[in-house]
């Protein structure tokens, strides 16, 4: 199959579309990057880059092939002075991550959460090359409470915990 590299195209003939994987799918992916990123209020968050590791299937009910990404933030450390709900979700949304992909190398920094979570920034970017299923759903466009509008994306909606 002959391609045409998007860079030799007039930038009026490009397809710009981009097809999004069906809402509430469960779908195989591979982590391609996990970095530690501090947040604006002083927290901490992973952010994650996941490519799919089969065809999927299109909210058009088109196939996709393997390879197609989708983003996900999961916030690990809380704010100084977050509540103890805000504290609770960090664990709880990093443990997803952690025990979906079988991950232990978080447990050398301590044996509690909260040693583990505060130890986030060196064992993160671990989590390359790992395995995860996840369930996709689809955000809808819209415009954010500061006016920039934004088209509708994939998201991660939750991390499949393995039974074994």
């Amino acid at each position: 199959m002959n391609t045409v590299s998007l860079l030799d195209q007039d930038l009026g003939a490009i397809d710009v579309s981009s097809p999004l994987i069906r809402h509430n799918d469960i779908v195989n992916f591979v982590i391609k990057e996990a970095v530690y990123k501090p947040t604006q209020k002083g927290g901490g968050m992973i952010s994650l880059q996941l490519a799919t590791t089969e065809p999927t299937i299109s909210q058009e009910g088109e196939t996709l092939p393997a390879g197609k990404v989708v983003f996900d933030n999961v916030n690990c450390k809380p704010a100084p002075g977050a509540k103890p709900a805000a504290q609770e979700m960090c664990a709880k949304n990093t443990a997803s991550i952690v025990q979906a992909t079988k991950f232990a190398g978080c447990k050398q920094y301590g044996t509690t959460a909260a040693q583990q979570l505060a130890a986030a920034e060196q064992w993160a970017s671990q989590l390359t090359g790992l395995p995860v299923r996840a369930k996709v759903i689809i955000e809808p466009a819209g415009v954010s409470p500061s006016g920039k509008a934004f088209k509708a994306k994939n998201a991660i909606g939750l991390y499949v915990i393995p039974k074994s």
